[in-house]
């Protein structure tokens, strides 16, 4: 049954943050409107190659088979995003309208927005110790590692996978929770011409139908 599923999944190697919203929770915008509660948020990167993709999508085909037997994944929404077709996306608005941000870091990465209502764990080195901040600290305790979760910033993370159900037009699928961040202190930093929240418009709340399984053989799918 999915309910006794696990679906913590934490990577075996660092992945980019893009979009980060990680010290202050924040509602994103949608037609111009403030759309949901604040949460904290950011866009995981993965090159096309990372050796967490494939147990990923293995992770959320067993998650969506048990919840949905039998269901086709054409009808359910997936928490997964090919970068260069965002950036195709992102470079077409861009050329209609030129305050649309262009998304031409994202070619070559397949993109996994997840979020919490609660500020996840966050986690990184300061003068060679290890410093953790829980969700239960107060924002101030964050100061000493604050620099290191920038845009484009390296990073293990934990996140969980959760189904839910449809929702007004929305189709059902799987969301991402972000539990635990750990930044490397590397990755080039990523300066984007426009806020965050634009960066976010078509991601957050809103879900891929990619399958999956796709380009998985058969023998590859552990159940």
């Amino acid at each position: 049954m999915a309910d006794k599923m696990d679906t913590n999944f934490s990577t075996t190697a660092p992945c980019r943050i893009f979009s980060p919203q990680l010290l202050v929770a924040k509602a994103f915008k949608r037609n111009n409107k403030i759309s949901g509660e604040p949460k904290f948020s950011a866009l995981l990167a993965f090159k096309k190659d990372h050796p967490d993709v494939l147990p990923m999508k293995q992770m959320v085909a067993q998650l969506t088979r048990l919840t949905w037997p039998g269901r086709d994944f054409s009808e359910l929404a997936f928490p997964f995003n090919d970068g260069d077709k965002r950036a195709d996306k992102a470079k077409a608005e861009h050329e209609r309208d030129a305050a649309a941000p262009l998304r031409e870091h994202e070619r070559g990465y397949f993109i996994v927005p997840a979020r919490s209502k609660f500020r996840p764990i966050l986690a990184a080195t300061v003068n060679n110790a290890l410093v953790e901040i829980d969700a239960e600290q107060p924002a101030s305790d964050l100061i000493p590692i604050q620099a290191k979760f920038y845009y484009g910033a390296e990073a293990f993370v934990r996140i969980k996978f959760a189904t839910h159900d449809e929702v007004g037009a929305n189709k059902a699928g799987v969301n991402v929770y972000l539990n635990w961040v750990g930044a490397t202190g590397k990755g080039e930093r990523i300066k984007m011409a426009n806020n965050n929240s634009a960066a976010l418009r078509g991601y957050l709340g809103q879900m891929s139908s990619v399958d999956p399984t796709a380009g998985m053989a058969d023998d590859t799918i552990p159940f």
